[in-house]
């Protein structure tokens, strides 16, 4: 090698050695608006889940703190979940929640590639929908999601592997209803490519859109079927029995069928309204921004369109999914809405400079608007379940894996800042759970154990105040009691 510098230049970095010390004398990195809007990108999604990974109480009833899922096969139909329970326990939440990240960052990126978007593109796109409320929700239940991420990403793979879209459509279909079903609304994401292969309107565009509708369609009734069929042989039910905090509306003719249809076209408009909100912060400038970018897209309109079919469809598909029982529709189930809106708006097809420059500025905007309200989500969450757990463990005399259970007598004022989790059985199930102690007993209902440890310590379960103390140990179970 010649005395001197040697040197490597690329598109983006060019690097120059010293060749006595091996090390760079100076390194020069250019970054393209492409590249700097990535690392932006994965940035928000850092600060959006960071705190997630060291949470002590995740959702409510994930499956760590239930020791069966029967109730959720029973209320939903999730077999696999059901059947992969234990399995899913034995794996750290901590850990659930990295994979949870992972694998929703690596299929959001998977669908902005079938946007025809370059990598860096691709990476912005996929890092703003992560962050977008229902991923940021859904997020406190990885465990339960494991299966249903892995899932869709399998699908991808048969999608690379040529296998047809009637076969993914159905497989998934069996597979996604065994676990989170709203994942299963994703589906047309996988197959944008080849449903643009022709243009819109002509025929084979009309053709293979149809085709794939249909199997959508039929996919989702399968795995309803399926999901039926499952129920009545692992524990005999005959049918699904929604939990009684979901509300259903069973249509039993055309009045209830057209109150149904109203009542999810208004959750569909204002859960529109309530994420363009929040995506645009209400902001003047922002909205000058979405003008320009919408007259750029404006002369590509045949493109547009054919690809906006598919985006509202997938957007508006768990709505209509919903209308036959109608019941409580959360945000935090709405991840085909939020993917749809977002892609929909702010991604076009048009990849020329300016329309490009206009997407990526809307696209960071709308992440950081998105990313405070991420941020303050999971700062709330860590506060207040964390600060009722120390509270319990400060008032238990001993370590809490010592007792065998630890059973609550009584309800907070209702004024207090802890009340809605103190007062919340399934949300006290998981602070007393994540404390170590192996099982939690709900005694603000009457029942025999309660019963029996009422008497015997006497404390009663209409007990109120703000108060939460220590009142002894009954059969190796701690009793604490809220109230004076």
């Amino acid at each position: 090698m010649d005395k001197g510098n040697t040197g490597s230049t690329s598109a983006e970095t060019i690097v120059r050695f010293d060749d006595e010390a091996g090390w760079p004398r100076h390194a020069r990195v250019r970054l393209t608006p492409e590249s700097l809007a990535a690392v932006l990108a994965l940035l928000m999604v850092a600060i959006s889940y960071y705190l997630l990974l060291g949470l002590k109480v995740y959702g409510y009833d994930e499956v760590h703190y239930y020791p069966s899922f029967t109730f959720k096969l029973s209320e939903e139909g999730r077999w696999i979940n059901f059947l992969l329970h234990d399995f899913l326990r034995h794996i750290p939440l901590q850990v659930h929640a990295a994979l949870y990240v992972s694998l929703a960052w690596l299929l959001l990126f998977r669908f902005a590639r079938n946007l025809s978007c370059d990598r860096l593109y691709a990476t912005l796109v996929a890092s703003v929908l992560l962050v977008s409320p229902p991923f940021v929700y859904q997020s406190l239940w990885p465990a339960t999601l494991l299966p249903s991420l892995i899932g869709l990403l399998g699908m991808a793979w048969l999608v690379d592997k040529g296998v047809s879209h009637r076969v993914i459509y159905l497989v998934s279909g069996i597979l996604l209803f065994g676990g989170m079903q709203n994942f299963y609304f994703l589906m047309p994401l996988l197959f944008v490519g080849q449903i643009e292969q022709e243009p819109f309107p002509s025929r084979g565009f009309l053709l293979r859109i149809w085709s794939h509708a249909l199997y959508w369609v039929a996919g989702s009734v399968l795995g309803f079927l399926v999901a039926l069929l499952a129920v009545y042989l692992l524990i005999g039910q005959v049918g699904i029995m929604p939990a009684p905090w979901r509300r259903t509306m069973p249509v039993h003719d055309l009045h209830d069928l057209a109150r149904n249809v109203g009542y999810a076209f208004g959750c569909l408009k204002q859960e529109i309204h309530t994420l363009a909100a929040l995506m645009t912060s209400r902001n003047v400038v922002y909205v000058l921004g979405f003008v320009v970018l919408a007259a750029v897209r404006i002369r590509y309109w045949r493109s547009e369109l054919g690809r906006a079919i598919v985006l509202v469809a997938v957007g508006v598909s768990f709505f209509a999914f919903s209308i036959p029982l109608a019941p409580v529709i959360q945000t935090r189930s709405l991840v085909a809405m939020s993917v749809a809106l977002i892609l929909l708006a702010l991604v076009p097809v048009d990849s020329r400079r300016a329309a490009r420059w206009v997407s990526m500025t809307l696209l960071i905007w709308t992440g950081w608007n998105m990313t405070t309200h991420a941020y303050a989500f999971m700062a709330e969450q860590k506060e207040q379940t964390e600060f009722v757990l120390s509270k319990i463990e400060n008032v238990l005399p001993h370590d809490p894996t010592s007792y065998s259970a630890v059973a609550i007598f009584g309800k907070m004022d209702t004024h207090s800042a802890d009340a809605d989790i103190v007062n919340s059985p399934p949300r006290m199930r998981a602070v007393v759970l994540a404390t170590g102690v192996p099982d939690f007993w709900d005694c603000q209902t009457s029942s025999p154990v309660c019963d029996t440890l009422s008497t015997k310590r006497d404390v009663s379960s209409k007990s109120a105040g703000e108060g939460i103390e220590y009142d002894g140990t009954y059969g190796n179970v701690a009793v604490i009691s809220v109230g004076p």
